[in-house]
């Protein structure tokens, strides 16, 4: 069964912000010396998007980032408000998603990591931006890492939306 859309307000500097520094205290991150960075947005998005399903989704594509990498790379996740399109960005510095299986990474059960990966976490990240009426986006380059984006609906739109009715 799929979970009707729940819309809430949310601060992305604060909750991105905050979902970063948690990461930051992980012992998994100081072990293979990943450098994890966070670029907030000055002028402050807000979206229409569950703090849970916003924590989930930026765990994953970071969990993702960190296992792409292996060791010894770096992680930079941004928030941007760009004019009216909010959006949630974790790039890479990793090896890149191969050409060949880059309309697959969405698909349920694919992992490009055989012996420990569930191939869930992007379908996930999918599923939650399609109940937060968002989309996500993937950029790479083979050797030059990788980018996710998520486009989320700006809940100042959203609330002009409800006070015109």
């Amino acid at each position: 069964l799929s979970a009707l859309p729940v819309t809430a307000t949310t601060d992305l500097n604060a909750e991105v912000g905050g979902i970063v520094e948690d990461i930051l205290d992980s012992e998994d991150l100081r072990k293979r010396r990943i450098e994890l960075k966070f670029i907030k947005d000055d002028s402050n998005p807000l979206a229409t998007i569950t703090p849970g399903d916003c924590q989930q989704a930026v765990e994953n594509l970071i969990r993702n980032a960190m296992e792409a990498i292996g060791k010894d790379g770096g992680i930079k996740v941004s928030v941007n408000g760009n004019k009216g399109r909010p959006e949630i960005s974790v790039k890479d510095d990793g090896p890149g998603i191969p050409s060949q299986i880059r309309s697959k990474i969405f698909d349920l059960d694919f992992s490009t990591k055989p012996n420990t990966g569930t191939g869930l976490g992007l379908p996930i990240v999918k599923e939650i931006c399609a109940r937060n009426n968002a989309t996500i986006e993937c950029m790479s380059v083979e050797g030059a890492g990788a980018e996710f984006r998520i486009l989320l609906k700006s809940a100042l739109q959203e609330n002009a939306c409800h006070t015109e009715s």
